[in-house]
């Protein structure tokens, strides 16, 4: 858990802004950084093409890890939905497919997918809740993007 110690310390208040000099973070594979840019999940996804990446996949355990241990670092009074890089199928009440093509199947927060009142089919993370949610794609967040070695 090293390797996450320089991410932990990015997490303050949106209000704040990006810390000063922040940098990918490297996780193995790839390289996560927050943007300090509450958007919705579509302004979120371009966010991060501009910067030559995607929006965070979490098949792995390392990203989810990663994000998860963000939780004790997230002041009280706030805790801002990351954007992920999956969404809804189209047609369908709970299925979710990363940006890669491969279908969303763990890390899950208990009773989600839920896709209240069918306007939730984007994903995205608190770190609080140790699990992804879907939510509804127009909501305010934070893109989390993952640039690939």
């Amino acid at each position: 858990m090293a390797e996450f110690a320089a991410l932990l310390e990015i997490i303050i208040f949106v209000e704040l802004g990006e810390p000063e000099g922040e940098e990918w973070i490297d996780i193995g594979e790839s390289y996560l950084k927050i943007i300090w840019e509450p958007t919705n999940w579509m302004d979120a996804e371009e966010i991060c093409r501009q910067m030559e990446s995607r929006l965070a996949i979490m098949d792995q355990d390392i990203v989810f890890e990663a994000v998860g241990s963000m939780n004790d670092r997230f002041i009280q009074t706030t805790d801002p939905c990351l954007w992920l890089g999956a969404t809804r199928v189209e047609g369908t009440t709970g299925v979710y497919v990363w940006s890669n093509g491969k279908v969303v199947t763990k890390f899950w927060y208990p009773d989600e997918p839920n896709n209240l009142s069918s306007l939730q089919s984007c994903v995205g993370i608190r770190p609080s809740f140790r699990g992804l949610i879907d939510m509804n794609c127009a909501y305010i967040g934070l893109p989390l993007c993952q640039y690939t070695k």
